[in-house]
Protein backbone atom coordinates (compact mmCIF):
# COMPACT_ATOMS: atom_id res chain seq x y z
CA UNK A 1 0.00 0.00 0.00
CA UNK A 2 2.96 2.61 0.81
CA UNK A 3 4.42 1.80 -2.52
CA UNK A 4 1.08 2.61 -4.39
CA UNK A 5 0.99 5.48 -2.51
CA UNK A 6 4.42 6.86 -3.10
CA UNK A 7 3.94 5.91 -6.88
CA UNK A 8 0.70 8.13 -7.35
CA UNK A 9 2.59 10.87 -5.42
CA UNK A 10 5.33 10.44 -7.86
CA UNK A 11 3.07 10.60 -10.78
CA UNK A 12 0.85 13.89 -9.81
CA UNK A 13 4.51 15.59 -8.96
CA UNK A 14 5.79 14.76 -12.87
CA UNK A 15 2.39 15.93 -14.02
CA UNK A 16 2.52 19.51 -12.83
CA UNK A 17 5.22 20.55 -14.98
CA UNK A 18 5.17 18.48 -17.52
CA UNK A 19 6.50 19.15 -21.05
CA UNK A 20 5.16 18.22 -24.67
CA UNK A 21 7.32 15.82 -26.20
CA UNK A 22 7.66 14.95 -29.69
CA UNK A 23 8.80 11.82 -31.35
CA UNK A 24 10.83 11.36 -34.94
CA UNK A 25 11.47 7.13 -35.37
CA UNK A 26 14.88 6.68 -36.69
CA UNK A 27 15.05 4.42 -40.06
CA UNK A 28 16.97 1.20 -39.26
CA UNK A 29 18.12 -1.00 -42.13
CA UNK A 30 17.33 -4.76 -41.69
CA UNK A 31 20.29 -7.36 -41.90
CA UNK A 32 20.49 -10.39 -44.18
CA UNK A 33 19.69 -12.18 -40.85
CA UNK A 34 16.63 -10.05 -40.94
CA UNK A 35 17.55 -7.59 -37.85
CA UNK A 36 17.03 -3.86 -37.54
CA UNK A 37 20.23 -1.79 -37.54
CA UNK A 38 19.72 1.45 -36.40
CA UNK A 39 22.05 4.27 -37.00
CA UNK A 40 24.64 5.07 -34.09
CA UNK A 41 23.86 8.86 -34.35
CA UNK A 42 21.10 11.62 -34.50
CA UNK A 43 20.41 14.36 -36.91
CA UNK A 44 18.58 17.34 -34.64
CA UNK A 45 14.93 17.54 -36.75
CA UNK A 46 15.37 21.43 -36.67
CA UNK A 47 19.07 22.27 -36.45
CA UNK A 48 20.57 19.64 -38.55
CA UNK A 49 23.29 18.87 -36.32
CA UNK A 50 24.59 15.34 -35.60
CA UNK A 51 24.56 14.36 -32.21
CA UNK A 52 25.98 10.67 -30.44
CA UNK A 53 23.47 7.62 -29.62
CA UNK A 54 22.34 8.44 -25.79
CA UNK A 55 23.37 11.88 -25.91
CA UNK A 56 21.03 15.24 -24.70
CA UNK A 57 21.17 18.41 -26.42
CA UNK A 58 19.39 21.92 -26.41
CA UNK A 59 18.71 22.74 -29.95
CA UNK A 60 17.78 26.77 -31.17
CA UNK A 61 14.24 25.97 -30.88
CA UNK A 62 14.98 25.66 -26.82
CA UNK A 63 13.66 21.65 -27.39
CA UNK A 64 15.87 19.64 -24.93
CA UNK A 65 16.53 16.60 -27.23
CA UNK A 66 17.61 12.93 -26.61
CA UNK A 67 19.08 10.39 -28.97
CA UNK A 68 18.05 6.97 -28.21
CA UNK A 69 18.72 3.70 -30.19
CA UNK A 70 15.68 3.97 -32.13
CA UNK A 71 14.44 7.52 -32.34
CA UNK A 72 14.68 11.28 -31.39
CA UNK A 73 12.49 12.55 -28.79
CA UNK A 74 12.47 16.49 -28.43
CA UNK A 75 10.45 18.45 -25.69
CA UNK A 76 9.29 21.53 -24.76
CA UNK A 77 10.30 23.68 -21.72
CA UNK A 78 8.08 24.28 -19.13
CA UNK A 79 5.82 27.71 -19.83
CA UNK A 80 4.77 29.20 -16.61
CA UNK A 81 1.09 29.51 -16.93
CA UNK A 82 -0.59 30.06 -13.38
CA UNK A 83 0.85 33.41 -11.67
CA UNK A 84 -0.73 36.53 -10.02
CA UNK A 85 -2.25 38.46 -12.22
CA UNK A 86 0.31 41.77 -11.46
CA UNK A 87 2.76 39.65 -13.17
CA UNK A 88 4.25 38.63 -16.30
CA UNK A 89 6.00 35.68 -17.58
CA UNK A 90 9.39 36.83 -19.58
CA UNK A 91 11.46 34.42 -22.43
CA UNK A 92 15.19 34.57 -22.42
CA UNK A 93 15.91 33.07 -25.93
CA UNK A 94 19.82 32.72 -24.66
CA UNK A 95 19.27 30.60 -21.42
CA UNK A 96 15.43 29.30 -23.00
CA UNK A 97 13.91 29.83 -19.67
CA UNK A 98 11.08 31.73 -18.20
CA UNK A 99 11.06 34.26 -15.56
CA UNK A 100 7.94 35.22 -14.35
CA UNK A 101 8.40 39.18 -12.92
CA UNK A 102 5.77 41.74 -11.78
CA UNK A 103 4.76 44.04 -14.67
CA UNK A 104 5.48 47.47 -12.38
CA UNK A 105 8.83 46.29 -11.20
CA UNK A 106 10.74 43.43 -13.26
CA UNK A 107 13.84 43.39 -10.99
CA UNK A 108 11.29 41.49 -8.67
CA UNK A 109 10.32 37.67 -9.24
CA UNK A 110 6.96 36.09 -9.08
CA UNK A 111 5.40 32.40 -7.31
CA UNK A 112 4.62 30.66 -10.12
CA UNK A 113 1.46 27.80 -9.18
CA UNK A 114 1.42 26.07 -12.79
CA UNK A 115 3.07 25.31 -15.60
CA UNK A 116 2.30 23.10 -19.07
CA UNK A 117 4.45 22.56 -22.50
CA UNK A 118 4.52 24.96 -24.85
Amino acid sequence: MKFLICTLLLLITFDIGESACMFAQKTAKITYDLKHEYPSECKDIYDKTIHPLNSQWRNSQCLDCFCKKEFIKCCTRPTPVSYPPECEKVFDQKTCEYTVVRKDDPSVSCPVYGASGK
